[in-house]
């Protein structure tokens, strides 16, 4: 049996003024003093990013939280030409952003309109324009229209 054993030194901790200048310096700059991000705004944020990994990621948590008011986004989504060729995945498709966004769709709305990752610019716009087409006609109940089909106010 081995026995480890521990060395323990003593840490000279400051004075309680010293502590609380420390503290009320950290203060002036912290993240609390920014506007914090709720979890869906940080999702969309991350949905709309550069960085395709997060993309990906968001998409993701999207399909496992079963977040509805996400469809909109997912549509768009499949319009997305990000394509990760770092990403340590099985399989080719995995790397691709409008991959994840059609199978959260699918796993979301139980609806499959054959959009197909790897298909010619013509037939995944033809599955986008169906996928946009049910939401139109058929949103999930409570959730917004997509941002192109609202009515524009006029400048009068």
């Amino acid at each position: 049996m081995v026995l480890a054993v521990l060395w323990v030194e003593r840490i000279s901790l400051p004075s309680d003024e010293k502590f609380r200048r420390a503290q009320e310096g950290r203060g002036r700059n912290t993240s609390a003093s920014r506007p914090q991000l709720s979890e869906d705004e940080g999702t969309r944020k991350a949905l709309k990013g550069s960085v395709i990994k997060r993309r990906i990621d968001a998409i993701k948590v999207i399909a496992t939280d079963h977040k509805m008011s996400f469809v909109p986004d997912l549509i768009e989504a499949l319009q997305d030409e990000g394509v990760s060729p770092r990403l340590k995945v099985r399989f080719p498709e995995e790397r691709c952003v409008r991959y994840w966004a059609n199978k959260a769709l699918v796993k979301l709305t139980a609806e499959n309109f054959h959009f197909r990752w790897n298909d010619s610019p013509v037939l995944r716009e033809r599955a986008y324009q169906r996928w946009k087409n049910w939401y139109t006609i058929v949103p999930p109940v409570g959730l917004p229209r997509l941002d192109r089909d609202r009515p524009q106010a006029s400048k009068n």
